[in-house]
């Protein structure tokens, strides 16, 4: 199969715009629930937010290491200033849902569709981090939470997306 055909199976399946459909648990279980996501299964995944819907997306070679550091930095863990701040005001409640994308043939091959397959998602959900760092990922935002409360009041309805 060609790397186009692969991209086309994948987002021609129900499931894969579905994040809500995908396999998930709570973050905060992810350190105690590390056996579900063995270090060899790499693939998508994003965090949602009772609150405010789909807050971010990524892609993880493997997924739990990606996962624990996200766990991480809701407990203060992280260097970067948006990071920090974006998950210590998200600091609890997050569900992480994740879907497994194994490499094709090799492990590049396997990096670029992930790589596609995330920024369409990341397109067709405009999850919360990326509206509000939508350039600048290493700089804190001034009247953060204010700008939060916004974005969340502006989603309305399409919270459940």
């Amino acid at each position: 199969m060609t790397n186009y055909e692969i991209l086309l199976k994948i987002v021609n399946d129900s499931q894969f715009s579905n994040i809500q459909s995908w396999q998930s648990l709570p973050l905060k279980q992810i350190a105690n629930d590390k056996v579900l996501l063995s270090k060899d299964q790499n693939g998508l995944y994003a965090l949602s937010h009772p609150k405010a819907g789909i807050i971010y997306i990524g892609k993880g070679k493997p997924i739990v290491g990606r996962l624990m550091s996200h766990l991480k930095a809701t407990k203060g863990h992280e260097k970067a200033p948006a990071w920090r701040q974006f998950f210590h005001y998200f600091s609890s409640d997050l569900t992480a849902h994740y879907l497994i994308i194994p490499d094709q043939d090799d492990p590049q091959t396997g990096e670029l569709i992930r790589r596609i397959l995330e920024q369409l998602l990341v397109l067709k959900h405009q999850p919360l981090f990326e509206k509000l760092y939508p350039e600048k990922k290493n700089r804190s935002i001034r009247n953060f939470n204010r700008k939060v409360e916004q974005l969340i009041r502006e989603r309305g309805d399409s919270v459940a997306a």
